[in-house]
């Protein structure tokens, strides 16, 4: 029995399955087994021969292809892209409703719905972020996945992905409060999320004194504190509760005496902008380090942590540290 030919598959679901799921998945719902499991195999091929050259050092992908951190990606994109325009040269060869098409039509329509139902709600209400360093340890530790509330701080430029929207300012903005944990954009690579807490607010004085918090010329108030030895790192970090001068309290850590950051200059924040700090104060590359950080401008403020999710580390979340709100 022979294959019939079916119409050309519309140039919008080729553009989709070829840029969402892929050559192989594209070459299926074209009808092409054959072709599908050379792409994807292809792929694995290429994508695997590529990472081991960057890893043997022989090929940089960080330099080489600059817009990803692996070289392997780009080599995915290109053979995706290979694939796409073999797609369209051969779209009019379709055959008629192979039943292994639909191994690309339900993944298709299930990309459809996340971007339909799920993806505006990413954008515009809550956006998952991940803690990848020990800089807000005890309270936040590595592996932890978390949500960011979009609508708290208002919008941005920097709210919406790949530049999809250009504006200067804020829209619907709000200030944020001291002490908030808030996911930014860093200031010197717009490209890097970075989650630190609000130190100091516009106009303020902020400077560290022998470790210790200073807002506009007073300490913060510190309490010793201890935490289960999960929290020390081998007995390594020691623990204080700090209180904010607007009664937000919680706990950081410190490693050392006199490390590069416990005495700094006084920074005085300038109108729109944002002093950051990590609550493990030894181990935080923050608004303390102006040619890495600086000082955090509003625009660049994605939203306050509203909720952690889980750890991917088996770090428990319910025996972290309490933090509050208000003063006493």
């Amino acid at each position: 029995m022979t294959s019939t030919l079916a119409p050309p598959r519309s140039i919008l679901s080729l553009l989709f399955i070829g840029i969402f799921l892929g050559p192989g998945m594209l070459m299926l719902w074209l009808g092409r087994w054959k072709w599908a499991l050379g792409y994807f195999l292809l792929g694995l091929a290429a994508g695997f021969a590529t990472g081991e050259l960057e890893d043997r050092a022989i090929l940089d992908g960080s330099i080489v292809f600059a817009a990803f951190t692996r070289a392997d990606l780009w080599t995915l994109a290109i053979v995706g892209l290979i694939g796409l325009v073999h797609g369209f040269r051969i779209r009019h060869l379709a055959l008629t409703r192979p039943w292994y098409r639909w191994i690309a039509g339900v993944p298709a329509i299930a990309v459809l719905l996340l971007i339909v139902l799920v993806y505006p709600v990413r954008i515009l209400v809550l956006q998952p972020f991940n803690i990848p360093s020990s800089s807000l340890a005890p309270n936040y530790m590595v592996g932890d996945y978390v949500l960011a509330s979009k609508w708290r701080y208002g919008y941005s430029r920097h709210s919406f992905p790949l530049g999809l929207l250009q504006f200067d300012g804020r829209v619907f903005g709000h200030a944020p409060e001291r002490g908030d944990v808030a996911v930014f954009k860093l200031p010197t690579d717009t490209g890097v999320d970075y989650v630190k807490r609000v130190i100091g607010l516009p106009g303020d004085r902020i400077q560290m004194i022998h470790g210790v918090l200073q807002i506009n010329g007073a300490p913060v108030k510190l309490e010793p504190v201890q935490l289960p030895d999960m929290f020390t790192d081998g007995g390594r970090l020691t623990f204080q509760r700090e209180t904010l001068p607007n009664g937000r309290s919680y706990v950081i850590a410190n490693e050392m005496d006199g490390g590069p950051a416990d005495d700094t200059e006084e920074y005085t924040i300038p109108e729109g902008h944002y002093f950051m700090m990590g609550d493990n104060r030894d181990n935080s590359q923050d608004s303390r380090f102006a040619d890495a950080v600086g000082m955090v401008p509003e625009e660049n403020l994605i939203g306050p942590i509203a909720f952690r999710i889980w750890n991917s580390e088996g770090v428990p979340l319910d025996n972290r540290p309490e933090e509050t709100t208000a003063g006493p």
